[in-house]
């Protein structure tokens, strides 16, 4: 093992692959250089060169990845195989990636950079000049700042500098980030990646299906009708952009919708999200968050946390996973429907509910339409003349106030009646003894009579032609029916005694 100091700064190591074993084989190169220029050529992971400053190797062999920093004077440094990181430093330097994905650096003064096969990155990031670099160009072309005088050549991905850069892609699939600066980003064909950094950028994806990064509130994403399905993730409170559909918070912010049919996913924190126009698809993600449709036809999820959201007008969709969860409709803003995982009380101006798990849901004062889940849930209807099914399970149905349709679904269920059911007209449209089912007046405190003779009592009087029964409650003293409940037993023949919960 040995290396080479020709004098004039060109180091080149000896035997063993132009590298350095690793540390166990007891084997190393340390060179320091002279004033000029250095020369690396081989598979090692880090050298550095400079006057002074010790050339050091710390893992041999083809195809590693590779660090070399040429510093001062006109270096060429070839990475060949492997994932290398080449920065040139001051002086008209030569770096060339070779094969994998690379990361050349060519630092102050006219460099030749070549990326190589792979996908590799171009990186002016110690740039205080603005740069201009553009792959789309037969010749791709850098100019300004710490680019200028720079010949490029196979690059992917293009990484500015602290100023207002201009970082043009090619008809491919690359990644332009700005950085530091006010930046224009220009994706051209392809499923682009642009990143302004900090400053006020502009970022055009172009065709493809885009990603871009926003943490301004005055970051501009442009885009065209039609060129492609483009994804924004964003750290600042943002408007999305024209012809922009998805987009997914970062952090706890707000975000206004455009005129489309958004999608937008909250983060963990508490985040604002108002839909505006179109038919939305906005996701709370973590955290108290506040989702405003808009208008259209909307699909409202909170997610964990205490929510509120509000649907506007339209056909709106809500998901409710928290009793503590709110959901806000005016009268007359359409056809609403509440999805429902968790203990809950249906709010004003909902009329449709139904239930994901088995919980307990109470209605409002309207005319409500619950279906349960095919556990054992429990409905209360309350007021106005509520549809409530049960669907399959043990479940528990009161329709409260109201002339109110009860459904129990397969599963032994239990229909009751209360004092602030007085004044109903009820059905029972699927009793089954047979499946266990069950009528609890007991909260009434009656009596079955064969006639009416007093306060406190109930009679039952059936229709073989149509298999149902009727059960007249008389709670008071008036001699008039305070309850009516009819009872479709279909072909189970009349009530009896075991049908009902009375104590």
């Amino acid at each position: 093992m040995s290396e080479s100091n020709s004098g004039n700064g060109i180091w080149t190591p000896q035997g063993l692959g132009l590298g350095l074993s690793v540390p166990a084989l007891g084997v190393g190169i340390t060179g320091t250089p002279t004033a000029g220029d250095d020369r690396f050529d081989g598979d090692a992971t880090l050298v550095v060169g400079a006057i002074g400053i010790p050339i050091v190797t710390l893992a041999l062999g083809g195809g590693t990845d590779n660090y070399a920093d040429g510093l001062a004077g006109d270096d060429i440094l070839n990475g060949n195989g492997g994932n290398d990181f080449l920065i040139g430093g001051e002086g008209a330097d030569t770096l060339n990636g070779g094969a994998d994905n690379d990361t050349l650096v060519g630092g102050l003064g006219a460099d030749v950079l070549s990326g190589g096969a792979g996908v590799d990155t171009l990186s002016y990031a110690g740039s205080v000049g603005a740069v201009t670099v553009n792959l789309s160009t037969s010749t791709p072309t850098a100019t300004g700042g710490d680019a200028t005088g720079d010949t490029i050549s196979g690059f992917e991905n293009v990484l500015g500098g602290l100023g207002g850069d201009t970082l043009t892609g090619d008809a491919g699939a690359n990644s332009l980030f700005g950085e530091a600066g006010n930046d224009r980003l220009v994706g051209n064909g392809g499923d682009d990646v642009l990143r302004g950094g900090t400053g006020n950028d502009t970022m055009l994806g172009g065709l493809g299906n885009d990603a871009y990064y926003v943490d301004s509130t005055d970051d501009v994403v442009t885009e065209g009708g039609s060129q492609g399905d483009d994804v924004v993730a964003t750290t600042s409170d943002w408007t999305i952009s024209a012809n922009v559909e998805r987009v997914y918070l970062k952090a706890a912010v707000t975000v206004t919708g455009n005129a489309q049919a958004n999608f937008v996913s909250g983060s963990a924190g508490n985040d604002t999200v108002y839909g505006f126009g179109g038919a939305d698809d906005l996701r709370g993600g973590g955290g108290a968050d506040l989702l405003d449709g808009g208008s259209g036809n909307d699909r409202l999820d909170g997610g964990a946390g205490a929510d509120t959201m509000i649907g506007g007008t339209g056909n709106d969709a809500y998901f409710v996973d928290a009793s503590n969860d709110v959901v806000t409709e005016a009268a007359g803003e359409g056809n609403d429907v509440v999805a429902v995982t968790a203990n809950w009380t249906v709010s004003a101006n909902v009329e449709r509910v139904y239930l994901e798990s088995a919980v307990t849901v109470t209605g409002n004062a309207q005319a409500n339409f619950i279906v349960g889940s095919t556990g054992d849930d429990t409905i209360l209807g309350r007021e106005g003349a509520d549809t409530l099914r049960g669907n399959a399970g043990a479940d528990r149905l009161d329709g409260g106030a109201g002339n109110d349709a009860l459904t129990g679904g397969a599963g032994a269920d239990t229909f009751v009646w209360r004092a602030d059911s007085l004044g109903g007209r009820d059905a029972i449209y699927d009793f089954s003894r047979a499946e266990g089912d069950k009528i609890d007046l007991s909260s009434l405190n009656l009596t079955q009579v064969d006639a009416r003779n007093g306060a406190g009592q109930f009679t039952l009087a059936y229709d073989d032609a149509r298999d149902t029964a009727t059960i007249s409650v008389y709670y008071d003293a008036d001699r008039s029916v305070d309850l009516s409940i009819k009872v479709y037993t279909h072909a189970e023949g009349p009530l009896i005694a075991s049908d009902f919960i009375l104590s």
